[in-house]
């Protein structure tokens, strides 16, 4: 008899997860989908948006459906693209995210965060 109270993940959920990250990679990845993402919501300050939908509404490193839901590698890899994101938003390279995306996409540091998770897209899409 199984005396473990833990019930086994559900798989749909974990598709989601893991469809919900790959979703907001590309979104980071991908200039023309940022700007689509303005259009769709010009009411919505767009790089505040896309720094909280990542830490607040995605990314959650302790919790194990996470590491469910993607491979040891694909960890890794989501593992240093959430260090560098971190490092620009909270740490010593920090961005002032204002209400303008195209303001954004001109920093060099978001330009780099846009390579790191084209990298990282790699890396859970291969």
């Amino acid at each position: 008899m199984n005396k473990s109270n833990k019930s086994a993940p559900d798989p749909t959920l974990l598709r989601q997860l893991r469809s919900n990250v790959i979703a907001l990679l590309e979104l980071y990845s991908s200039e023309a989908k940022q700007r689509e993402y303005q259009k769709n919501v010009p009411w919505v300050p767009v790089p505040t948006e896309l720094v909280e939908m990542w830490f607040t509404d995605t990314y959650h490193p302790n919790e194990s459906s996470l590491s469910l839901a993607f491979s040891p590698l694909e960890l890794d890899a989501l593992s240093r693209f959430h260090a560098y994101f971190d490092r620009i938003t909270h740490g010593r390279e920090k961005i002032v995210f204002g209400p303008d995306l195209e303001e954004l996409l001109k920093n060099d540091h978001w330009r780099q965060l846009m390579a790191e998770a084209t990298v990282v897209l790699g890396v859970v899409k291969s």
